[in-house]
């Protein structure tokens, strides 16, 4: 949570001379003064993540004055289900799509409604039980919100404990860490029915409002000779109508890229701030946090004790160390920088060694998260793979760490390797880490395997597109479809299946002129099973949330369907 939040909180006069004081929490107020903005605070906020929470106040209560903060369609009818419902409420969007700005809107609209808000800050020994003790108990309506909840479910269990009628959780997770993990959070700690928002894509309204605000003040770079229309049609084809593709898109200008180039170059004179800087990019791309002590120790540094790295002007251009914790301002930024180093293996290099030293000190629960974030290859995936060098250094990655402590037996560790083999087409050595994951997992009591089964399928899948023979696909097809249709799957409200099934299209499109007629009708009647699946699916899920994945496979198997009906009459055998 921002120093500018937390200082209008202390700035704001109280009636009440006895209010406690929150260390673990940030509580919202609403400021007194009217704020001056300028061009370069809306600059600040869009492209490097600084906000100034009055400065979003005033934007929401008068918009046309102070053209600043992007409302989203969906904060009125949260406020409105939070004031009236008392319902909670789970957030996820992709890194860098607002959920933080989306938050902060919906504490002020709460506020402004006399509800008390508070965000969950930071974790202190022997303090934050008592503060939520305190906080639930507060007179009138209470919500209490937690950002990248995954990462806190001590927390999430303690609130659990204190709450009352009156209080309602607002939660927010990246969305390919949710997916993984929301079944845990519904089912131990919601114990009545939630509303889930997804905020990755902007709605046809809000990309109009976006390329005003971006018109006004003068964002478009060598976009802005074009009319409002073909603005639009970029956001939504180029960008996917995502704020964090269009955000990144602006920042790869030439004066910005320059300007980022200059700061690494400025960075690299002094002995041991680069790889700091490096560090404190990776804690935000792959969500951990860090603080100086914690930064000192991981890359063994104790130079970085010195005021001449927090106090490093260049550094302060994208890091802010105000609070306890040390952080890039902005996710946007810190994607852009790691795709502009000359080199990416400076980067591989410094995780590397964070890894190997939190393996001296796996046991800790803090520990364990920041190894589990950073070795995973969707994350290395979106980080590096904007540079020709992007194959070796994935697999010098996953090459110096895999005989550690911590991965030597590590089922995940061993999935994500297999994943990254998987994606550079190299099956047999997939297949080798697949069996490795299956056989540490299955020594590990109570180990879900989901999220194994499901790439192991789409190994089967794609190495037999690839390399399989009619003689033996349909075979290597059962196998990866018995993973994907499997009846007493738990997890019949997760997407990931039909991720996966889309490949059927593809395994159509090579084999099935080759399949007698029996197995034709086989594969055909998968097909059927796996759409009745996606119907079940889409009771659980709503409509909003429906992944677009889950409708390309939806689509891509009707059209086999259709195409080939006459089949599924036939009898098999």
């Amino acid at each position: 949570v921002s120093h500018m939040m937390n200082q209008a909180s202390r700035n704001y006069d109280k009636n009440e001379q006895d209010e406690p004081i929150f260390y673990s929490f940030t509580q919202f107020e609403i400021p007194q003064s009217v704020p001056k903005l300028s061009d370069e605070q809306a600059l600040n906020l869009y492209l490097y993540g600084n906000y100034d929470w009055d400065l979003i106040n005033f934007s929401i209560s008068d918009p046309d004055n102070f053209k600043y903060y992007l409302y989203r369609n969906k904060l009125k009818e949260i406020s409105e289900k939070i004031f009236k419902s008392k319902t909670d409420i789970l957030i996820h969007s992709d890194l860098g799509n607002g959920k933080t700005l989306f938050l902060l809107g919906l504490a002020n609209i709460l506020r402004s409604r006399g509800v008390n808000v508070f965000m969950f800050n930071r974790y202190f020994d022997n303090i934050t039980e008592s503060e939520i003790d305190t906080i639930c108990k507060m007179k009138g309506r209470t919500v209490i919100m937690l950002e990248s909840y995954a990462s806190h479910f001590n927390i999430v269990e303690t609130l659990k404990v204190f709450k009352n009628d009156d209080v309602s959780f607002v939660f927010t997770e990246r969305t390919m860490i949710n997916d993984t993990v929301y079944i845990d959070l519904e089912s131990k700690y919601f114990d009545k029915e939630y509303t889930t928002v997804n905020l990755n894509k902007l709605s046809g309204e809000e990309i109009d409002s976006l390329i005003k605000m971006f018109d006004y003040y003068g964002f478009w770079g060598d976009l802005s000779k074009y009319p409002d229309y073909k603005k639009k049609a970029f956001i939504n084809e180029k960008c996917n109508s995502e704020i964090r593709l269009l955000l990144l898109e602006i920042l790869r200008s030439p004066d910005i890229q320059k300007r980022f180039s200059d700061i690494i170059n400025k960075i690299s004179l002094k002995k041991g701030h680069l790889n700091a800087f490096l560090l404190i990019l990776a804690s935000n791309l792959f969500d951990f946090r860090i603080d100086l002590d914690e930064l000192v120790y991981l890359l063994d540094d104790e130079l970085l004790n010195n005021p001449s790295f927090n106090k490093n002007p260049d550094l302060g251009e994208v890091i802010d160390f105000q609070s306890g914790i040390i952080k890039c301002k902005s996710s946007i930024i810190s994607e852009s920088i790691i795709s502009q180093l000359d080199s990416q293996k400076v980067f591989i290099d410094v995780l590397v060694k964070v890894v190997k030293k939190l393996d001296n000190r796996r046991f800790d629960s803090n520990s364990k998260l920041i190894l589990r974030s950073i070795i995973s290859f969707s994350r290395l995936q979106r980080v590096l793979n904007v540079k020709n060098e992007y194959k070796q250094n994935l697999l010098t990655f996953f090459e110096e760490i895999k005989n550690l402590e911590h991965t030597r037996k590590n089922p995940h560790f061993w999935l994500q390797y297999a994943i990254a083999r998987l994606s550079l087409r190299d099956y047999d050595a997939a297949d080798v880490y697949f069996k490795n994951a299956y056989s540490f997992a299955e020594a590990r009591s109570g180990f879900d395997t989901f999220q194994i089964d499901n790439h192991m399928a789409r190994h089967i899948l794609e190495s037999e597109i690839n390399f399989g023979i009619k003689e033996t696909c349909m075979q290597q097809f059962l196998k990866a479809h018995n993973i994907l249709a499997n009846p007493h799957d738990k997890n019949k409200n997760r997407h990931y299946p039909f991720k996966v099934a889309r490949l059927y299209f593809n395994f159509y499109e090579r084999f099935f002129n080759d399949l007698d007629n029996t197995d034709k009708v086989i594969f055909l009647r998968s097909c059927v099973e796996i759409l009745n699946r996606i119907e079940s699916y889409k009771k659980f899920v709503e409509e909003s949330g429906i992944r677009r994945e889950v409708e390309d496979c939806f689509n891509a198997l009707t059209q086999i369907v259709t195409k080939e009906h006459s089949y599924l009459d036939r009898k098999v055998g």
